[in-house]
């Protein structure tokens, strides 16, 4: 429990629970009959400019947003606690900055780890550009 809490695993301490934080709100808007993702994704628009441009990116419209924020905490959460680990296996834990910065490109949308992460056919996407069901 003190290598969770500890000041060199503090950026990813912080993720877990802004992880756990998002899915508590989000079962709890759940039973009042609401749904805060839902929420989230309607609330950009659906238009071709600069701002939908960025959204398509991040596959806005095939994952829904809350998904994807919620996946890249709990990969970072996940990654830099592991970096964390093995640093502390083999010599001492890295100062937090330093153990966040492999941590964050490990986590982007783009990286083989992510992609190996959502890419199941129990979660198929959905492309903004050809409007047909794509398998992973």
């Amino acid at each position: 429990m003190l290598f969770f809490l500890a000041p060199e695993s503090l950026p990813f301490a912080v993720a877990a629970v802004m992880l756990a934080a998002f899915t508590g709100i989000e079962l709890l808007c759940l039973l009042l009959g609401f749904s805060l993702g839902e929420a989230i994704d309607k609330a950009w628009l659906d238009d071709h400019n600069a701002l939908g441009g960025l959204m398509s990116w991040f596959n806005v419209g095939g994952v829904p947003l809350l998904v994807l924020l919620m996946l890249f905490l709990g990969l970072f959460a996940m990654i830099g606690f592991v970096i964390q680990a093995v640093a502390g296996a083999l010599w001492a834990p890295l100062p937090a900055l330093v153990a966040a910065l492999p941590a964050l490109p490990a986590t982007s949308n783009r990286s083989p780890s992510a992609r190996r992460c959502s890419s199941s056919t129990a979660f198929p996407t959905f492309s903004l550009r050809y409007r047909r069901r794509q398998t992973c």
